[in-house]
């Protein structure tokens, strides 16, 4: 059971770091290159290097519940990302966005 716990807040935490991540490399730079180069900023890359390293964390307490643990990370990831967008970057909660939601769980459900 606590391997559930430790699987779904390192999934939201590693989805969060690389959501801030991309926030702070592509979604600063004005070009392709200036995106590569932000990569590289301190910031930007501890924010890679957390989000990698949680991402996995998760995945090995994942596998500790269900042979499905990387389709389950990703669904998490989607939706942590789904609500950082909305709470952080500001996009709209629209009906399509919510069936997209509802569509992911639904195929990680089938899943099993």
């Amino acid at each position: 059971m606590l391997n559930w716990f430790y699987f779904t807040v390192s999934a939201v935490l590693a989805y969060v770091s690389l959501s801030l991540f991309g926030k702070l490399s592509g979604g600063s730079a004005t070009s392709a290159l200036g995106s590569v180069f932000a990569t590289f900023k301190p910031t930007a890359f501890f924010f890679l290097i957390v989000g990698n390293v949680l991402w996995a964390v998760a995945v090995f307490f994942g596998l500790r519940g269900t042979p499905y643990a990387l389709p389950a990370t990703i669904a998490i990831g989607i939706i942590t990302s789904f609500f950082f967008s909305v709470v952080v970057l500001g996009t709209s909660i629209t009906i399509y966005r919510l069936l997209g939601i509802v569509v992911i769980l639904l195929g990680v459900y089938l899943l099993r």
